[in-house]
């Protein structure tokens, strides 16, 4: 018997699916190993908090990350939802089906692919939590080098009412900002934040 199967599946089935659709893919494992095709998988282990799973802030949330986003004395700020649903999920889960291919040309068998938004957003996060212990992102929400804590890392409004992004971490190009701003003294000396 000849099986040759695609399966993605993707967080938008409750439980009880989730369920039926491990069952099957076990099956079709088995089946495919037998006549040694590839199987591409993705579910997330998430299914216990199924009833969320449209709910992008619970996956950020989850992840431990809304909290660290927004200006000091201020509620977190709504980061899209780049981070849970298209780089948590969507990149790790396309890495995975990546890393599967490659693999299945080395090897000739498939993997199976376990993207889940939160954990892939906790990664991404992982960035402010190392920053964190080596003392680079040691203040408060919105005190720190990258979160607007700095006023050469921040947005500001234009003569033609738009807006326009700063964020001159390297001298040579902080000097450039210092030589086209009105306003000097709101660019405080880099050494002040870290």
């Amino acid at each position: 018997m000849r099986f040759e199967a695609l399966l993605t599946f993707t967080d938008t089935f409750s439980a009880r699916a989730a369920i039926r659709i491990a069952v099957f893919y076990q099956l079709s494992l088995d089946i495919l190993q037998i006549s040694k095709k590839c199987p591409y998988f993705q579910l997330s282990k998430l299914y216990i908090c199924s009833f969320l799973n449209d709910y992008y802030y619970f996956f950020v949330c989850y992840a431990g990350l809304l909290s660290r986003l927004g200006r000091s004395g201020e509620k977190p700020y709504a980061p899209l939802n780049l981070i849970a649903d298209f780089a948590g999920g969507g990149l790790t889960c396309a890495l995975g089906i990546v890393l599967a291919l490659l693999e299945r040309t080395k090897s000739g068998k498939g993997q199976v692919i376990d993207a889940s938004m939160v954990e892939g957003a906790a990664y991404l996060g992982s960035f402010v939590w190392k920053s964190q212990r080596v003392g680079l992102w040691s203040r408060g929400r919105g005190e720190n080098l990258l979160d607007s804590g700095a006023p050469f890392y921040d947005t500001y409004k234009t003569l033609d009412g738009k807006y326009m992004a700063v964020g001159p971490l390297e001298p040579q190009f902080y000097e450039q900002l210092l030589k086209g701003s009105e306003n000097k003294k709101q660019l405080i000396k880099r050494s002040n934040v870290t």
